[in-house]
């Protein structure tokens, strides 16, 4: 071979001969021994090389604990925790005040010797509990209210006998022949409501004002005002709801009887707000093929809601310690705790005081602020009493809300900002 090379190419031949020595003859045994070398320091420090590797050799003889577990566990109980902690200390002082405003409103009630085993057996403290929890609460109110007094209308022995008689309902439905008599007789129609005046004569004697006022933005807002739904089933037994036409000047005079005309509270100016105070109730009767329209006097059934709901209020049940409703208002001083609580309200919605009212009085403020500040701001009044909030009037400004810009984050604002729109138009 290289006398071939020398021979056909002469000088370019002995450099190509120099070449293949330099590469064969010095770089390749120089790399053999570099690669000896490091296989020798390998077998002799074997226990020193698995520490900075990720996923270290001796893997295989530990076996119970292998290593992904650990960084699993890790994840679990870290990534998660955070998050948890922070909702915790933000949401819990403001459910927790509430919360126990609500059930020591009830406690009394709750306490009566008749009344006492029943709630016990239907859980209504839990039930109050959950209720004061709702994101809608304490607007909601009025809706926890008629079911916790509706059970025990129902479910105390003799309660809801000894309340139609305070009701004075000796003429009932049964002697109506006809639809056409039903709609000329509306003071018979107060029967299908007797369960309703009794919740809302509770309430009015629990809370005052603020309950009825509770009530009235209910009906208002739900458009209940002049209309009557009635849904013939077959049968002459009713349980309906009246419109705000009739109900709200009922309440209006059975706060009157309670002598609760605390300042701030004047519940037939709400009712002409809502436009209450005229016109006739639309009888609506739904179950013959299309729907029936009558158009009602609601005078006479005003009248008979009033009978009731008075009747109601001064009536000694058994049930209520062989008092009245009257009684159990006058000794908890409802009248006295919603002057507070128009007090209270009036300085935070028009001079950003401070709320300091406590107990009673302060539930009675959040409810009469129920339309003026958000749910979440009600129930940060209801926390602490005496911090101070903005409330939102026509020239409040609106609340900015700070929203990192990430993708999940804007999707998050965005859905939940659709659905807190839904929510408050409902």
């Amino acid at each position: 071979m290289p006398h071939l090379l020398a021979m056909e190419t002469g000088k370019w031949g002995w450099l190509a001969l120099g070449a293949f020595y330099l590469i064969f003859e010095i770089v390749v045994p120089l790399l053999k021994k570099r690669a000896a070398k490091q296989r020798r320091m390998a077998q002799h420090e074997p226990l020193s090389q698995p520490q900075p590797s990720p996923q270290p050799r001796p893997q295989p003889q530990q076996p119970s604990p292998p290593p992904p577990v650990p960084t699993h566990h890790r994840r679990q109980t870290v990534a998660p925790a955070r998050p948890a902690k922070v909702a915790l200390r933000r949401e819990t002082p403001s459910a927790a005040g509430i919360v126990e405003l609500s059930r020591k409103a009830y406690e009394p009630l709750l306490a009566f010797p008749e009344i006492a085993p029943i709630a016990k057996l239907e859980e209504l403290e839990a039930k109050i509990a959950a209720g004061a929890t709702r994101p809608d609460y304490p607007t909601s109110f009025d809706l926890l209210h008629q079911e916790v007094v509706t059970t025990i209308l129902h479910r105390v022995p003799g309660l809801r006998a000894d309340a139609v008689a305070a009701a004075d309902l000796q003429q009932g439905i049964e002697e109506i022949q006809s639809i056409q008599d039903l709609a000329k007789s509306s003071d018979r129609l107060a029967v299908g409501w007797l369960d309703t005046a009794f919740v809302d004569a509770v309430g009015l004697a629990l809370l005052g004002s603020p309950y009825a006022r509770l009530r009235f933005q209910r009906l208002g807002a739900s458009g209940k005002t002049h209309i009557l739904a009635l849904q013939n089933t077959g049968s002459r037994a009713m349980s309906v709801i009246p419109p705000l036409r009739i109900l709200g000047p009922a309440m209006v005079t059975a706060a009157e009887a309670l002598n609760l005309r605390a300042t701030g509270f004047d519940l037939r100016a709400r009712l002409n707000e809502l436009g209450a105070l005229d016109g006739l109730v639309r009888l609506e009767i739904a179950g013959f093929g299309r729907a029936i329209h009558f158009d009602l006097d609601p005078t006479p059934a005003i009248e008979a809601t009033e009978r009731m709901l008075i009747g109601i209020l001064k009536e000694r049940f058994p049930a209520f310690g062989e008092g009245s409703l009257f009684d159990f208002a006058r000794a908890r001083d409802v009248g006295r705790n919603e002057e507070l609580a128009a007090k209270a309200a009036k300085g935070l919605v028009e001079a950003d005081e401070a709320v300091e009212t406590s107990g009673l009085a302060l539930l009675q403020t959040v409810l009469l602020l129920s339309q003026h500040l958000s749910s979440g701001h009600l129930r940060s009044v209801a926390a602490g009493g005496g911090g101070r909030v903005r409330a939102r009037g026509a020239d409040a400004k609106p609340e900015r809300i700070a929203i990192t810009a990430n993708p999940s984050a804007l999707v998050e604002a965005i859905i939940f900002g659709e659905i807190l729109t839904r929510q408050r138009g409902r």
